[in-house]
């Protein structure tokens, strides 16, 4: 079963059609004039938070993209720091990612600026969750303030 809302189709929350656990979603981000420091924001699919399993897509402050796996609280960098891209500063920045069964894929302001395959994907899991998330480092004073607008969620096509 899928559920349709103004021609956009809805991935299930639990259970059924695997095929529809394939998504498509963005998000713009915007650094709030508070932040110093390092940190990164960036978008989270296919997550259990109580298995600490999901891909992570994130945009540092100084523009390196980079893509990470985790299974039950291990992460495997799929996709260490690229080179840099747009900053996440200022202005306001376009975060969109394609998260499929073993291919991952991340926009910045529209430029594709990684696209990788994950040799061990995740299994199967009935519990589907996206999101949003900002990280700092553990240690030191770091300040990151990012407010989120026009979230996308929607089926990969």
């Amino acid at each position: 079963m899928s559920w349709r809302s103004r021609g956009w189709q809805f991935p299930p929350k639990d259970g059924a059609d695997t095929a529809l656990r394939d998504i498509a979603f963005g998000v713009t981000a915007h650094v709030e004039s508070r932040s110093r420091g390092t940190g990164e924001a960036g978008l989270s699919c296919r997550g259990d938070e109580d298995t600490g399993t999901g891909y992570f897509f994130y945009l540092a402050r100084d523009g390196a993209a980079r893509i990470v796996g985790q299974q039950n609280g291990t992460p495997t960098e799929l996709l260490p720091s690229t080179g840099r891209t747009t900053e996440l500063g200022d202005d306001p920045v376009r975060l969109e990612a394609t998260c499929r069964a073993d291919r991952l894929t991340l926009w910045v302001n529209g430029t594709q600026v990684a696209d990788v395959r994950d040799p061990s994907p995740l299994p199967e899991n009935p519990r589907v969750q996206a999101g949003i998330l900002v990280r700092i480092p553990d240690a030191g004073d770091d300040v990151l303030e990012v407010s989120f607008d026009d979230f996308t969620l929607y089926r990969a096509g």
